[in-house]
């Protein structure tokens, strides 16, 4: 069963990343389609002022490719993330590259994640493709939220990752992940923490 999982949660990150840079290739076949409609329509001699929505089509490509640059660069290191079983993962940075890689399932929902800043890094020696497996798992329960949902992500000293929602657990859960990770849900937050002692 947790294999399944593990398979779904990298099915929908791929899934969700190449969507949007299906997106970033539509924007780009679009813009330069005007653009040559507009180069066309002055090679033939007709007075159309079309400088500055060419010059406009050249911003809006470019700063797609930078988007679709950043995309592939967040599909990369998810890729990369099972490469060791074991590495130092400072929780904030890993949990915030998450957030980037699913903005688009929580967008689809309206679902607004408020991560907080620490100034001290926190560390724990894991699988990072577990780790962000364990907080998909927190992030699906948090998806099944209303919309317009805005829902604050803190982390502790005890190296614990908190998602303060309200409404989803009638009573409290415990489920045991892949990886050393363990799942708690209650009446006010879905926790994440990791058994340093597995």
């Amino acid at each position: 069963m947790r294999h399944f999982e593990e398979i779904h949660f990298a099915g929908k990150i791929t899934a969700s990343v190449t969507h949007e840079l299906r997106n970033v290739l539509a924007v780009i076949r679009e813009t330069s389609g005007l653009m040559q409609d507009i180069m066309s329509l002055q090679d033939q001699g007709k007075k159309i002022s079309g400088e500055e929505r060419i010059q406009s089509g050249f911003r809006a490509i470019s700063d797609q490719i930078q988007r679709g640059s950043q995309l592939i660069d967040r599909l990369n290191r998810f890729a990369h993330s099972s490469d060791h079983p074991e590495e130092s993962i400072d929780i904030q940075e890993a949990a915030a590259d998450f957030f980037q890689l699913t903005e688009r399932l929580c967008r689809i929902r309206r679902i607004t994640l408020v991560p907080e800043t620490r100034g001290n890094p926190i560390h724990i020696t894991a699988s990072k493709f577990y780790f962000y497996a364990a907080l998909f798992q927190a992030l699906e329960h948090c998806l099944s939220l209303p919309e317009d949902s805005h829902i604050p992500v803190s982390f502790t000293e005890k190296s614990e990752i908190y998602f303060h929602v309200s409404g989803l657990f009638a009573e409290p859960v415990q489920k045991k992940l892949t990886g050393a990770f363990l799942l708690t849900g209650d009446t006010c937050s879905i926790r994440i923490s990791h058994n340093t002692g597995s």
